[in-house]
């Protein structure tokens, strides 16, 4: 069998031997943007959109940034000018890139950064503050798997494919999560009939409550495993 039948289809590269991070800057105060409107998008923490509008560029192409600080390590693509905030950073790659598609890499490189933040995640991510810094993914061990040709080149067709198929599955996602919130806020109003008497009661004449127990603590419940869900505060599961 000769060398190159046995290449896989993946090579396993560190985020670290691919790129340099480096912080945006800290000069990009709300004060200062007053003062240096202009028409470059600036971006901080905030992955939804710009920050501000200024009259600086800090970097003209495709690149990949990350929120530093709050929703840590969710990235955002950019492919013009731009500027970065203390609270964002950006990967500058390494070496060439020719044959590497940023969006894949983008792709593969935040559920990484998302498993390596640091601090508090809140439940079901709200009220999260968390952190990860340029220091903390130099040190990230996990590898990101790139396609490659038979003949061990960075195979840039196939990266543009997966990432295109990863991004319509995205769209069609948030358009049904879009729907869900919309269903959910919706009201529904039952019109008087003429046919029908209705009758106001007030809500504690045809219910009762009573509090849950306090003597189940986490030390308890690891004591006494079993079958029985027992549910707290906590409204997605037992």
């Amino acid at each position: 069998m000769s060398q190159a039948t046995m290449m896989p289809d993946y090579k396993e590269v560190l985020i670290s031997d691919l790129f340099i991070p480096k912080n945006g800057s800290s000069t990009y105060t709300k004060e200062w943007c007053q003062e240096h409107q202009g028409k470059i998008p600036l971006f901080s923490g905030n992955t939804f959109g710009p920050f501000d509008y200024i009259d600086v560029t800090d970097y003209d192409g495709e690149y990949i940034t990350w929120a530093k600080d709050g929703l840590a390590g969710y990235t955002m693509y950019h492919n013009g000018k731009f500027s970065l905030t203390g609270h964002r950073g950006i990967l500058i790659p390494k070496g060439n890139h020719s044959n590497l598609d940023v969006q894949y890499l983008r792709l593969m490189i935040e559920p990484i950064f998302r498993k390596n933040i640091k601090g508090r995640l809140g439940i079901n991510g709200k009220n999260e503050y968390t952190t990860l810094n340029s220091v903390m993914i130099n040190s990230i061990a996990e590898k990101i798997r790139i396609p490659v040709t038979s003949e061990g080149e960075y195979d840039l067709p196939k990266q543009k494919e997966l990432a295109q198929k990863y991004l319509d599955i995205k769209n069609k996602k948030d358009g049904l999560l879009e729907k869900a919130e919309k269903l959910s806020k919706a009201k529904i109003i039952i019109q008087d009939a003429p046919n029908i008497t209705t009758l106001d009661v007030p809500l504690n004449d045809m219910i009762t409550h009573t509090n849950g127990k306090a003597s189940y603590t986490k030390e308890w419940c690891e004591a006494h495993p079993g079958d029985v869900p027992v549910f707290s505060a906590n409204n997605s599961g037992p």
